[in-house]
């Protein structure tokens, strides 16, 4: 017997005067959402599935092409995949609940036209049933992702996304301005995150405020993790350029000697931290004591997923911020106590932002700043 979840919509608003809406049970009112784990899950899963995929454009949408969509499309699912892949989303899915039993499927069939049989219905400004049945239950939405059923035996679903045409929620502004680089995508990659089961996040692409943020993040629409990750994962997965600092002698106290010309630096998956500088480059491997391990309290669960094919199985990762132990050896020989940070909270005036990826050596018990990414 099939189990249904029940109708989930999530929407991403301009700050306009708050109205909350119901769809199907679940609510969703000026970008924030009010799900249980189980609605908010993955629509998809399976490592050796393929998700159908198809959209259909309204002819007052923008300026943008067939292939023009059809590339956003193609570029917003590749993130996805890229990610999944680089953060270990799915090892670390086996690796707690078992082999095969919880997996994110990563590969996608784009069509251009809709028959109903699609898994995903993307429809840019075309205003179908389905979607006009929900338009009136959001504030302006930028655009929506709606489940439409759910069938946790198999752990498969449908349902779609609407983007709104250009200029639909502000005519005044032109908003949405779909012909600004990277906003469709970026739009666009956001809902598809809540088709893999990714709740809001502060300073990534599942932003709750995106819409509002587009102009702030503008160097960034193309990245999931624009000011944080949306997961630290359970090791460093990325390759991050920064800048060692050297405002103490850090520099010398890593290679033994001073700087000679730009220094430059980045810090590894493999826990490699490379320096280098006009007489060349050096790499220091790094050990770690212990993984990395939560230190605060996360926003919504990502990768959120339930399966329920005779044992009911749960699955989702915290957006926590983390701290990784370890040691470091220098050029001369010197060991070095260092610390891993990452989404560490920080208060900037009346608000918080939240840190960038760091790295400290310990001076006789002393924190210093070694390296710190240059985006924060």
């Amino acid at each position: 017997m099939k189990y249904f979840l029940r109708l989930i919509s999530v929407a991403l608003v301009l700050a306009l005067p708050l109205r909350f809406a119901t769809a199907g049970g679940a609510q969703a009112g000026n970008g924030t959402d009010y799900l249980t784990p189980d609605e908010g899950a993955s629509w998809f899963l399976g490592l050796d599935r393929t998700i159908k995929v198809c959209y259909e454009s309204a002819p007052h949408f923008g300026t943008l092409s067939s292939t023009d969509l059809e590339s956003v499309i193609t570029q917003a699912f590749s993130s996805w995949k890229n990610y999944i892949d680089s953060k270990g989303i799915n090892s670390t899915s086996q690796t707690l609940l078992g082999p095969e039993k919880i997996a994110f499927p990563t590969r996608s069939e784009i069509h251009q036209t809709c028959n109903g049989s699609e898994d995903l219905r993307i429809y840019f400004g075309v205003k179908k049933p389905e979607v006009s049945k929900l338009l009136d239950e959001f504030n302006s939405p930028f655009a929506f992702a709606q489940r439409t059923n759910y069938d946790a035996k198999v752990g498969w679903g449908s349902g779609f996304i609407y983007v709104a045409p250009q200029g639909a929620v502000d005519p005044a502004q032109s908003l949405p301005n779909w012909s600004t680089p990277n906003t469709l995508l970026a739009i666009l990659t956001h809902e598809i995150g809540h088709t893999y089961g990714c709740g809001h996040v502060a300073g990534t692409v599942m932003d709750a405020n995106l819409a509002q943020k587009l102009g702030y993040f503008s160097n960034r629409l193309d990245q999931i993790d624009i000011h944080r990750s949306l997961w630290a994962g359970l090791k460093i997965a990325a390759k991050y350029n920064g800048t060692l600092i050297s405002d103490a002698g850090q520099f010398e106290t890593l290679m033994g000697r001073a700087p000679s010309g730009p220094v430059h630096a980045d810090l590894s998956e493999n826990s490699l931290l490379t320096v280098s500088d006009d007489l060349g480059s050096t790499k220091f491997p790094m050990t770690f004591d212990t993984n990395m391990r939560a230190v605060g309290a996360g926003d919504n669960l990502v990768f959120s997923a339930y399966l329920n094919n005779g044992s009911p199985a749960h699955f989702g990762l915290r957006s926590n911020a983390v701290v990784y132990y370890g040691s470091l050896k220098t050029a001369k020989g010197q060991i070095l106590n260092i610390m891993y940070e990452s989404n560490t909270a920080q208060t900037v005036g009346s608000g918080v932002k939240y840190g960038p990826v760091t790295l400290k050596y310990f001076d006789q018990g002393t924190p210093r700043v070694l390296f710190q990414t240059q985006w924060n």
